[in-house]
């Protein structure tokens, strides 16, 4: 029989087969492995992205909060601005109406006063008329009075 060199022929092929099923298997752990790394390293980018962003998002909240304090605080001091503007505004308001109260009584007082002058007016016209003639009276007396004064 011509078997004896077949054993030998299917052990070779089977080895080869296998040699080659080897370095094929060699090839694709190492593409998978290449692929694993990328995969590690890209998630590596991205924990670290996501920690930069969780670390914006937080300081973004913190600043909002602040913010929103702030808001609070101005919003609250408008508000005593506002109260401390009306009762300003009412204090101003009942002053007007007091400064018109005493100009309305100064006219009044004021028309009184020039509806009378005119009837006191009249006497003091006639005192004053006769204060003229008695100055001229008086005159002639001091000139007398002082010509001795002057000759001594």
């Amino acid at each position: 029989m011509n078997a004896p060199w077949l054993l030998p022929g299917i052990l070779l092929v089977a080895c080869f087969v296998l040699f080659m099923s080897v370095l094929s298997s060699k090839s694709a752990n190492k593409a998978l492995y290449n692929d694993v790394e990328r995969a590690r390293s890209d998630m590596k980018v991205a924990t670290d992205q996501f920690a930069d962003c969780s670390k914006q998002i937080q300081k973004d909240r913190d600043e909002i909060q602040a913010k929103g304090q702030d808001l609070a605080n101005h919003q609250s001091q408008v508000q005593v601005l506002n109260n401390e503007k009306n009762e300003l505004n009412t204090k101003l308001g009942e002053l007007q109406k007091q400064l018109e109260e005493a100009q309305n009584a100064k006219a009044e007082l004021e028309k009184k006063v020039n509806e009378a002058a005119p009837a006191a007016a009249e006497p003091a016209a006639d005192a004053a008329a006769a204060e003229p003639a008695a100055d001229a009276a008086a005159a002639p007396a001091a000139d007398a009075a002082a010509a001795p004064a002057v000759a001594a």
